[in-house]
């Protein structure tokens, strides 16, 4: 049977030996990772010392609202960029999904994890991982490049910078993104999907794995819409396993409700397994006439989840489905007697109020490097703003504000208002880095979350400083520990460069490909263009200064020829 790996756990294991695996692959190491929230110390302890030892470039997208309810320091967004997003119809965004790619090689993950401590260890979680090492797990792999296709495609009523959708266009560019597993929200709702699906004449049980039957989070749990559906859809047996109070199940009018027993349980016993505590997996299982179907994902049994598209106030949600034969089914079944327990009894939960952030007109914000100085690009939630107040510190009256016109849903800061916001400047190290500043709130400042992108846009008028160390990440297939303002080079640095192979001139580095617009050309034709447009933003008064550096790098002595002579050929 052709289907990714399944895990109740995080897939960071799966990750490491994929990367392990890959590690005579030609760098660099490109990561895309979605989440709800997200918490920074705890990503940093777990994907980033990971991914830093294998000097990857890391772009993290999260759910603009939840990162204005998140505690975030400087310190702890060092070395991957942070991108908020913001859903156009009136959702969330709501995905947990990773795919990273090692010159040929991809893996990726799709379950109900968020990058936060429960997410990587503390829930019970469901994933499915699979990778292009695998023939069985390629149609998965290519499920997630499908969905990112559309994450970033106009039509997709989501927000979020341009460099992230640059740097996601980037990763998935070449790669399958046809499948039959995966199926998101992003065009049409979920329900009708896993309907279309199934195409079950007969369906003995439908069994719904959420935790949020008990009206803990959005709206008031499952709304009775959901379940008219899947009775119209599936029939009465309906089966609900979820978190409860204690042992009382939330009054639901489904044939039976199941209560996870790890949030419950009391181990006497040392040799006893012990539960994570907290119930996060979300799945849905149809079968019938010993088969079925199985979708994991990010859903919960909610209207917003399921039951609405994206742009009519649906989540951006992804799944996939997985056929199950009577093997599996009994296996599953077996599952969740070990994990669930029958409830005691049935009482009505009063909902908790889905908490979204405090009406925020900033999204985010990216430093981008010029000719003429940095600037501070922001982008609004809506293209209908006009106007937001920022300053740099929180709470604190000294801190002085900048207010921030915007046309067409983008606002600039520079000169003297750039270094009132953004004082010291963050050095681009392994990957990107990311500062807060705060959106002006009456009540309570909102944070802003700016970052330096992880890969050029190709805009004009670009600091040629800035273009030149872009070139230096292509000479050397990673992303460099050097600073901007010192251009330097460590021992391991050489040693990558003497060791690049000269025989793979055919292999194309799509991101000097955005810089030059020069497809299929060879590696040192490529060189000379990107150099050729350095020269046209350099000032004449720099040229010596982009001589002596030229002279003073330590690269292979036909690529150091090859800039000297593109200098040459633009300066006649």
């Amino acid at each position: 049977m052709k289907q990714p790996k399944i895990l109740w756990e995080s897939c960071i294991a799966g990750l490491e030996a994929f990367l392990v695996r890959s590690a005579s692959a030609k760098p660099p190491v490109r990561v895309v990772l979605t989440t709800y929230d997200f918490d920074a110390d705890a990503f940093q302890r777990t994907w980033m010392r990971l991914l830093r030892h294998f000097r990857a470039q890391v772009v993290v997208l999260a759910d603009a609202d939840a990162l204005h309810r998140t505690t975030l320091t400087p310190g702890s967004l060092e070395g991957f960029q942070l991108v908020p997003v913001s859903v156009m119809g009136g959702g969330v965004f709501h995905p947990k999904v990773a795919l990273v790619r090692k010159s040929k090689e991809v893996f990726a993950a799709l379950g109900s994890g968020n990058l936060t401590q429960g997410g990587m260890g503390g829930n019970l979680e469901l994933q499915l991982t699979g990778s292009t090492y695998n023939p069985s797990e390629k149609d998965f792999v290519s499920g997630v490049v499908g969905f990112l296709k559309q994450l970033v495609a106009p039509e997709a009523n989501v927000r979020m910078p341009p460099t992230a959708i640059h740097f996601c266009k980037q990763i998935i560019t070449d790669l399958c993104a046809e499948s039959e597993i995966v199926m998101s929200s992003l065009q049409k709702p979920l329900w009708g999907q896993i309907v279309e699906r199934t195409k079950m004449q007969q369906v003995d049980n439908v069994t719904l794995l959420s935790p949020w039957h008990a009206g803990t989070g959005q709206g008031s749990g499952t709304e009775p819409e959901i379940l008219s559906c899947i009775r119209k859809d599936f029939g009465n047996s309906i089966r609900v396993l979820t978190d409860g109070d204690g042992h009382n199940a939330p009054k639901l009018p489904v044939q039976s409700v199941l209560i996870y027993k790890g949030r419950n349980a009391f181990h006497d016993q040392e040799d006893e397994p012990v539960l994570p505590p907290g119930l996060h997996a979300k799945s849905i299982i149809v079968h019938g006439n010993k088969k079925g179907w199985w979708f994991i994902g990010s859903a919960n049994v909610t209207k917003p989840a399921l039951m609405n598209a994206v742009g009519d106030k649906g989540n951006v949600e992804v799944i996939a489905g997985l056929p199950l034969d009577e093997r599996l089914i009994k296996c599953l079944d077996n599952t969740w007697s070990e994990l669930f327990d029958e409830e005691k009894k049935q009482v009505d939960f009063k909902p908790s109020p889905f908490s979204r952030g405090v009406a925020a007109v900033v999204l985010g914000g990216e430093i981008i490097h010029r000719r003429k100085g940095s600037i501070l690009r922001l982008m609004a939630k809506k293209d209908q703003v006009v106007k937001a107040v920022l300053m740099q510190r929180e709470n604190d009256p000294n801190s002085k504000r900048v207010t921030v016109n915007f046309r067409k849903g983008i606002g600039e800061v520079g000169g003297n208002d750039f270094n009132l916001l953004i004082p010291s400047m963050p050095d681009r190290k392994e990957g990107a880095t990311s500062v807060i500043i705060y959106e002006y709130h009456p009540k309570n400042p909102i944070p802003v979350v700016v970052t330096v992108p992880v890969l050029l846009s190709g805009e004009g008028d670009i600091d040629p400083k800035v273009i030149l160390l872009d070139l230096l990440i292509a000479l050397r297939g990673r992303w460099p520990v050097a600073r901007p303002k010192i251009m330097s080079q460590s021992e391991d640095t050489e040693n990558d460069i003497e060791n690049i192979d000269e025989k793979k001139k055919d292999d194309i580095d799509h991101d000097l490909d955005s810089l030059t617009h020069s497809d299929h050309l060879g590696e040192l034709d490529r060189l000379g263009r990107l150099v050729a447009m350095l020269i046209k933003v350099t000032p004449k008064d720099e040229m010596e200064w982009l001589l002596k550096i030229v002279n003073e790098l330590s690269i292979q002595k036909h690529y150091k020829e090859a800039i000297l002579a593109a200098i040459d050929k633009v300066n006649l």
